[in-house]
């Protein structure tokens, strides 16, 4: 397997278990750990040490949920900490990390709730954070692996990855705020200092209104182009529409996940319904067949839906993709995240 497939692998199982107990997802990444087609660190050797009880003083504590070591050189490489992945990171399970690390003398951790998060920690100060969401051909997601599986490792490798890759995704953010405060006009003006005067450029611009806009829709579109879109016809079948955001893609990693959960829909009801339309800012962006509605029992979503499935047949989504919703479901009190076909 290349390292996209095996980090798709570590997903699967991943979404599988994302109600599980702490219990079952530490069992879980151990044997990620100690699995020779993915990290292959040998449990034999010592080299995943679970629950390492350490001396604070003249007492005893069990700490990190699993240290990860080079058994040749008997040092300790990076800790792991755990949560459910239903639980969205919080400043606790990272501080309670970074104890961790302090304590082992290390710089390098790895916290895994509702994503993964590598820390890398200078002098204890200055720390560098890479967020990487479980979602499927995640690039991240297949360097972690390639870093820190057992014949890759190397700590200077990690710290570089972890530094450059936070540094370029810090100074791209800050580029995009930029945009919003740009004057684009004046940097026209000053494109044609020299061939035309600052108030001939300014009269030319005058009736043309100026902006950057974000696309919003797969085919390049922004906002602005979505109320040219063609209004899909209602189709044979029943289906349930969820509306979901630029923003919850960023959070969730892609678009599948930022759609399969967590709705406020009736369990009974919603099982009968084998499509799902996923739409932004009025605009179908994907339809999804439905293999399975399961009910959150766990976490902050607990009580709402979520679903398994993969896009529908090309013969269906082409129907539907790119296009704009029917009007019924754009009146007000129609504001709900998820609605049944109207009938």
């Amino acid at each position: 397997m290349d390292w996209i497939e095996k980090w798709n692998t570590v997903v699967m199982d991943v979404l599988k278990k994302k109600n599980e107990s702490e219990n079952i997802i530490q069992s879980l990444w151990e044997s990620f750990f100690s699995d020779v087609d993915l990290f292959g660190y040998s449990r034999r050797r010592g080299e995943i040490d679970v629950w390492r009880k350490i001396r604070i003083g003249s007492s005893e504590r069990t700490v990190p949920d699993i240290v990860i070591r080079n058994a040749d050189r008997q040092t300790d490489l990076f800790v792991v900490e755990m949560k459910q992945y239903n639980r969205r990171f919080c400043e606790d399970y990272k501080e309670q990390l970074f104890s961790y690390m302090q304590l082992l003398d290390l710089n390098i951790g790895v916290l895994i709730c509702d994503k993964i998060f590598l820390y890398y920690r200078k002098n204890n100060t200055t720390e560098y954070c890479m967020e990487i969401p479980f979602a499927q051909d995640n690039q991240y997601g297949a360097k972690f692996i390639e870093l820190f599986s057992r014949n890759h490792f190397d700590n200077k490798q990690v710290e570089d990855f972890i530094c450059t890759e936070t540094t370029k995704l810090q100074r791209i953010q800050e580029i995009r705020q930029d945009f919003q405060q740009l004057n684009i006009r004046e940097l026209i003006v000053e494109h044609y200092n020299g061939k035309y005067t600052a108030e001939e450029v300014r009269e030319a611009l005058s009736p043309y209104q100026i902006k950057v806009a974000k696309i919003e829709d797969g085919n390049g579109g922004n906002k602005g182009e979505k109320d040219k879109a063609e209004v899909y016809e209602e189709p044979e079948f029943e289906y349930i529409l969820v509306k979901t955001s630029e923003k919850c893609i960023e959070e969730r990693g892609n678009l599948y996940e930022a759609s399969r959960y967590a709705w406020p829909l009736g369990f009974e009801r919603a099982r009968s319904y084998e499509y799902v339309f996923s739409v932004i800012d009025g605009i179908v962006r994907e339809v999804y067949l439905v293999s399975e509605w399961k009910k959150i029992t766990q976490g902050e979503y607990s009580g709402r839906l979520e679903f398994r499935g993969e896009p529908a047949d090309k013969s269906i989504s082409k129907r539907f993709i790119g296009k704009e919703i029917p009007a019924d479901y754009r009146k007000p009190g129609c504001a709900s995240s998820a609605l049944y076909k109207k009938k």
